[in-house]
Parts: C-alpha cells; sequence; structure tokens
C-alpha cells in the first residue's frame, strides 16, 4: 500500500525537480547537435582524405573530451527521466488504490 507520505514525496520531487531535470534535458540536446559542429570543425583542421580527416577529428582529445561530456549528460537526462517515471509510478499505483477502495466501500 502507497502511504500519502510516499505520494506526497513523489509530488514534491516532480515540483522540485523540473527546471532541473528541463535543464538535463537541454543540455544533452545541444551536445549532441553540437557533437556534428564540432566533428566538421575538428575535421577541417586535419589535412588529408575526407575519410582520414573524420578519423583524426574522433581521434582527437577535444573531440573524446567532448564524448565524455555528451555521455555525462546522457546520464543526468536519463537519471531525471527514470526519476520521474518512479515518482509518476507511485502517483498512479496510489490513485488506483484510492480507486479501489472507494469502490469496494459503496
Amino acid at each position: 500500500m502507497i502511504t500519502e507520505q510516499l505520494v506526497k514525496k513523489a509530488v514534491d520531487y516532480l515540483h522540485s525537480s523540473c527546471e532541473e531535470a528541463a535543464q538535463a534535458r537541454a543540455n544533452r540536446n545541444y551536445l549532441d547537435d553540437f557533437t556534428k559542429h564540432l566533428k566538421s570543425k575538428l575535421a577541417r583542421s586535419f589535412e588529408g582524405s575526407n575519410a582520414n580527416q573524420i578519423m583524426n577529428a574522433e581521434a582527437s582529445e577535444e573531440y573524446l573530451t567532448h564524448l565524455q561530456a555528451l555521455k555525462d549528460a546522457i546520464e543526468l537526462d536519463e537519471l531525471f527521466r527514470h526519476k520521474i517515471h518512479a515518482a509518476d509510478t507511485v502517483i498512479e499505483v496510489w490513485r488506483s488504490e484510492q480507486a479501489t477502495e472507494r469502490a469496494m466501500t459503496r
């Protein structure tokens, strides 16, 4: 049985984390889009064929640092997504329990 205290905690989490979750999603999307720009910029700085330029760009420290930042942004975004889903689930289970209780008292 889901307690009202747990429901309140879930609602409070949803309310208090919405801005931070939105920022995490925005950062993830920005870094994801920035990947293409960075790879193109780095590739232009290398000589040789297009394939060689891309290979060198993807092997560069700057690109690897970017990929780590992207990984971190994805991880934070996914963490918020899963925590929000868990809070939503708690609330939905509580609502179902409340509906069942009301139906049983009729």
